[in-house]
């Protein structure tokens, strides 16, 4: 037996695929402004297939995020410096701002970060930072120029915060350029001329470009052809900011170029940009430099930072740790200037970097309070769907940094096991730790997010999102994109191995069986 279908509502069924695939293609909530691109359905059965999607499974970041990291909070030595207060609901708006009055004003001269409120109190540690200050003398002179001494808690704190920005500014893999990166290649495969070769062939010819504000949306198969060349189809991690901007408000000016009452003296220079792999480097490098401390140059063996009272110092690049997976850290090994102290600068996932820290961490009682106030900290960050991250500092002997550098060469070297020796190595030297303090990286929702999900669920679609974030980040974020609602009831989870996963699995469906078998009563 066989079913026959008439030929007419064959044709009729094909016809409204068609129509479904045109309403698809020219619908205007489907269209993104930036790279002048539509939805594209390239199969006449996709009305079909979506019909049928039962899960989707997916990543978070940069899928259901912007994935463009703006710096919010930090915490230095124990010390909380939110730098976005409307998180506090218990903070008036008069008290707050007052308290950032003095660094909104600061930031309007810099052209970095202008939506990042300063804290006053780091401003002023980071407005005196010079390598002087960033080594261990605990000396320094009064006004009236007699020698006075630190109270050794107070003293570490200001170094510390001096190295915590200076840690953000060169722990990375972060290139300074001064011109824009573009991406000459759209997802068709065609390769378009760059603006400066435009520009080139326009003077040529003798011709000027011209662009028409044309709002309807451009053929199929014209799509490629239409994109704007001088902007790149992908987002590039880069951001212009000019240059210590010198004028009567900068604070960011050393004694031979003006004070802050001051003209400026020398002239601005070029504007550079940022390129980086992670946003989340971005995010910390440009925060660094709105305070001061900027990366000015990256070669082979050497970075170049600008610290507000030495002006350019350049530190030898000695390592690069690169971050992975299981050790959740990156780590970078200098050398001071002047000191020639060999530095290991790390940042990584606060699990990761508080389990290494140095023993004074756990015996000393003034060290201890250090570590539960920052742990605090960043149970609130993580409260806030911010991304966290962890930073220490660890100052290393010449007999142990020999040590470990001829280990590392023939671990590079190795012809066998090359990934496990370096990655021993990594944790051989990363260490014994000073800890520095934390950041608190906010990623935001994509517009529609939370809409989105929801109106999959209520289709009897099954989301799930995968994170490498906190437990408590993560929570915060499946709340507010909607993946979880107040009605559900929240079951967590935490396994070390498979047969604990299990076990922890069978029971919670033993409690759910229990629970639809006999229900339990409403609370009144």
């Amino acid at each position: 037996f066989q079913t026959v279908i008439p030929l007419a509502l064959y044709v009729s069924i094909e016809l409204v695929k068609l129509g479904q695939v045109f309403f698809i293609n020219y619908d205007l909530d489907l269209y993104y402004e930036k790279m002048n691109k539509r939805m594209e359905c390239r199969a006449l059965n996709i009305t079909e297939d979506l019909g049928q999607v039962e899960y989707i499974f997916s990543d978070k970041t940069g899928t259901l995020t912007e994935n463009e990291m703006e710096f919010k909070s930090c915490t230095i030595w124990g010390t909380d410096y939110p730098h976005a207060p409307e998180f506090d609901e218990n903070i008036d708006d008069s008290e707050t701002d007052s308290r950032f009055s003095v660094a909104t004003n600061v930031s309007k001269s810099s052209s970095i970060m202008n939506d990042l409120k300063l804290e006053p109190g780091l401003w002023r540690e980071i407005a005196s930072m010079s390598l002087r200050s960033l080594t261990n003398v605990e000396l320094t002179v009064d006004s009236s120029g007699r020698s006075t001494n630190y109270n050794e808690m107070d003293y570490q704190k200001s170094q510390k915060i001096q190295d915590f920005f200076l840690l953000m500014a060169i722990c990375n893999t972060v290139v300074v350029t001064t011109h824009a990166h573009e991406d000459l290649m759209d997802e068709s495969g065609i390769v378009h001329q760059s603006a400066e070769e435009e520009r080139r062939k326009s003077k040529l010819n003798g011709k000027r470009n011209s662009s028409g504000n044309n709002v309807t949306l451009p053929p199929i198969n014209t799509i490629s052809q239409n994109v704007d060349s001088k902007k790149p189809l992908r987002p590039i991690l880069a951001e212009s900011w000019d240059f210590l901007q010198r004028n009567a408000d900068s604070p960011f000016q050393t004694p031979s170029e003006g004070t802050l009452t001051g003209s400026p003296v020398r002239p601005d220079p070029p504007k550079t940009r940022f390129e980086a792999e992670s946003p989340d480097e971005l995010a910390l490098v440009r925060a660094a430099a709105t305070y001061g401390c900027c990366l000015k140059k990256r070669s082979h063996g050497k970075v170049t930072v600008y610290l507000p009272g030495e002006g350019d110092a350049e530190f030898d690049l000695l390592h690069v740790l690169h971050f992975d997976s299981t050790r959740k850290r990156m780590s970078v090994i200098v050398k001071h200037p002047t000191t020639k102290e060999i530095i290991l600068l790390t940042k990584g996932a606060d699990s990761q970097i508080l389990s290494v820290l140095h023993s004074k961490y756990k015996e000393n009682e003034e060290y201890k309070k250090i570590v539960e106030d920052t742990e605090d900290h960043l149970y609130h960050y993580a409260l806030q769907g911010l991304r966290t991250l962890c930073m220490a500092k660890r100052v290393l002997t010449k007999k142990v940094y020999k040590h470990w550098k001829k280990k590392f060469k023939e671990a590079e070297s190795a012809m066998q096991d090359r990934d496990e020796k370096l990655f021993e190595c990594a944790c051989d030297i990363e260490k014994d730790f000073d800890l520095l303090g934390a950041t608190g990286i906010e990623d935001k929702l994509q517009d529609g997010v939370p809409e989105t999900i929801s109106k999959l669920r209520e289709a009897g679609i099954n989301v799930w999102v995968l994170t490498g974030d906190k437990q408590e980040t993560a929570i915060e974020i499946a709340y507010s994109s909607q993946l979880f609602s107040e009605e559900q009831l929240l079951i967590t989870l935490n396994a070390s191995n498979k047969e604990e996963t299990e076990d922890k699995l069978d029971h919670e469906l033993g409690e759910i069986e229990k629970d639809r078998k006999n229900p339990r009563p409403l609370s009144a």
